[in-house]
């Protein structure tokens, strides 16, 4: 089979080692008869598939999907998920996709290979597929068996390889084979090219951990995102991974999640991040971090002006751990992004936090979440710990914290509207202790006479099933009148709530007034995103709200007014004699050029020439300064 060259739009080797892995950008198309009937006709436009194992459900189904896939020049996506059941069915399918040169990006979800050799029957794609870039297998059942053809094929790629990203993560692969996995990358002549492995939850142990010491060692190694969470990290493995830290220049972003760190592992860690030799500038540590990790880890955090974003969670730090972290955020840091969630956090502790992100100005994001330590009394004193404060943060997010109430809700909504002006994104999802009235106080953040620009707001529920927290229709209707006059919010999200059909009439209203010409030109082109859920199905969606507000993701404002004004005001007769028929006839063709730029104004156009006739005979119109008056227009039947 001939090889298919694509070219990728976001893919090169450069690009790659610059910023990491970048998935194809593409749109993946659902499975069913008319996306095969695409891909068997090799549409350019269908160059991505997702589909889940439960839609093959025989081996005709198998055979004719994979036969489509094999044969594609165009598709670069290939996402399927399974169900953890038997999937002998997918032998054929499998067979046929060795076949296919064009893939660069093949996901598998949630299987069960305990009768099928995937990597064996794969063999040939991974070796002979070019434009592949891209293997994620993750989530699987019996995959520990098939390690070795993996290994197999990576040792047979050539200099040709452009393999990116390997992703084998929550498999339980085991200690031994990771290391012979490892051993291959080590030996692969594309090593270059590989910019981020995952390998979190295979029970990696001594060997593995050895072995990777030895493939961070190696020049060649370009590897930039690295996930070994849940693996066994006690303190002789950590020293091992540290050793090959030390020599690495390229790791960027290390993911350590693990409950069973012990607190000595991850002071020793910490100790490493202060370390001039330290490249890492992401990195996510939760286990038994204590006061000791976090006073090392506060130090780091002065020093290392690697260091970019950290995430803290599950750990047992005192108001003394804290008060030592918090040193690090002082002017010398260079840490953009905070992430404490579930921290066991209380007053004491978050409090010094925030004195210390008063005085920061480097920080740009904040999340404090799901902490049911802080009390109400405690929330007040951090966001007054704001005022007049140097935050430059641009996002935050407190959510599911129990214990913030309106008292905080308002005090939150007053360091926005009146200081703190660089906050872009605000999420307070699941607060369950703020009523309406403390919901109803967002909305000041909204208005003309508030200093913020917020661009995205998210409140009330953060995904459930049931409605607990209320917002009513009267909290909806405070933010239809904010944002009537808002031009900067683009995102919304409410959440589970219980929505009527006027208030959703509202919000349409809010997007396109109908009023009058100038009220649609008037109305809020800015707001591009709303999500709500309701239990009530008739009242979950609506085609007008959803089209306006997708008209409103166009960067071309003046474009959605065109568009607004289209689809409400210019199919009217009446409307359309009024407000062009006393035109000049010399401003009359811009005019039909504006309406008619696209098939979305030919009805448009059409309903102004029947109801203008004269704007046809161009003589006339050269001799008469305007048109016909709207009240001599003939009417159209």
């Amino acid at each position: 089979m001939a090889t298919v060259q694509v070219q990728p739009d976001d893919g090169s080797p450069q690009a790659a080692v610059a910023v990491g892995y970048q998935p194809p950008k593409v749109k993946c198309h659902p499975l069913d008869d008319e996306t095969l009937s695409r891909i068997l006709a090799n549409d350019p436009d269908i160059a991505g598939l997702r589909f889940s194992a439960a839609q093959v459900t025989n081996a005709d189904d198998a055979d004719q999907v994979g036969r489509a896939i094999s044969r594609s020049i165009h598709l670069r996506t290939l996402e399927i998920w399974g169900v953890l059941e038997d999937t002998n069915v997918f032998h054929s399918l499998f067979t046929w996709l060795a076949h296919n040169r064009s893939i660069e990006h093949i996901e598998f979800y949630r299987f069960d290979f305990s009768e099928i050799d995937i990597f064996r029957i794969l063999a040939p794609f991974i070796e002979q597929n070019t434009n592949l870039r891209c293997i994620d297998l993750c989530s699987s059942n019996n995959v520990s068996n098939k390690i070795p053809p993996l290994i197999s094929a990576l040792s047979n790629l050539g200099m040709t390889s452009r393999l990116e990203k390997i992703n084998l993560c929550r498999n339980n692969i085991g200690d031994t084979n990771a290391a012979r996995l490892i051993k291959a990358l080590n030996a692969m002549p594309g090593l270059h090219n590989l910019v981020e492995l995952q390998l979190g939850e295979n029970d990696i142990g001594r060997k593995g951990f050895e072995a990777l010491c030895t493939l961070l060692k190696n020049p060649e190694c370009r590897i930039r995102t690295l996930d070994l969470t849940h693996n066994c990290l006690g303190i002789e493995n950590m020293g091992t991974l540290i050793c090959g830290l030390a020599v690495n220049n390229s790791i960027k972003t290390l993911n350590l999640w693990s409950k069973h760190v012990t607190a000595a592992c991850w002071h020793l860690f910490c100790i490493f991040l202060s370390s001039p030799r330290c490249s890492i500038e992401n990195t996510t540590i939760l286990g038994d971090l204590g006061d000791g990790s976090a006073a090392s880890l506060g130090d780091a955090l002065a020093v290392n002006q690697n260091m970019k974003s950290i995430s803290i969670g599950c750990n047992e730090i005192t108001p003394v751990g804290w008060r030592e972290f918090s040193h690090g955020l002082g002017s010398s840091s260079a840490l953009v992004d905070l992430k404490l969630d579930e921290c066991n956090i209380g007053d004491a502790g978050a409090l010094e936090l925030f004195q210390a992100l008063a005085s920061n100005t480097t920080l740009n994001k904040f999340s404090l979440s799901f902490n049911q330590d802080i009390t109400a009394t405690g929330w007040v004193a951090c966001f007054r710990a704001l005022l007049g404060s140097q935050s430059a943060l641009e996002e935050i997010k407190f959510v599911c914290n129990d214990e913030m109430d309106d008292e905080g809700a308002n005090l939150l909504v007053n360091l926005l509207s009146k200081h703190m002006s660089t906050v872009r994104l605000l999420d307070v999802q699941h607060n369950t202790s703020i009523t309406t009235n403390g919901w109803r106080a967002f909305t000041d953040v909204l208005l003309p006479t508030s200093k913020s620009k917020l661009k995205s707001l998210r409140i009330g529920d953060e995904d459930c099933n049931e409605i607990v927290i209320q917002i009513n229709d009267d909290v909806i209707l405070g933010f239809v009148t904010a944002l009537a006059s808002n031009n900067s919010l683009s995102e919304f999200n409410i959440g589970h709530v219980a929505i009527s059909p006027s208030t959703l009439d509202a919000l349409v209203t809010v997007l396109c007034n109908k009023t009058s010409i100038a009220s649609v030109r008037n109305s809020n082109h800015t707001w591009n995103d709303f999500y709500y859920t309701s239990n009530d199905e008739a009242h979950c969606s609506d085609d007008e709200l959803d089209s306006l507000l997708e008209m409103n993701k166009l960067e071309d404002k003046s474009e959605v007014v065109r568009r607004k004004l289209l689809m409400s005001c210019l199919l009217n007769e009446d409307t359309v004699g009024h407000v062009f028929g006393p035109m000049p006839a010399t401003t009359l063709p811009s005019v039909v050029e504006w309406i008619g730029r696209d098939r979305l104004g030919f009805s448009a156009m059409y309903c102004l020439v029947q109801n203008i006739p004269s704007l046809l005979e161009y003589q006339d119109a050269q001799n008469s300064e305007t048109l016909e008056s709207p009240r001599k227009l003939r009417k159209v039947e």
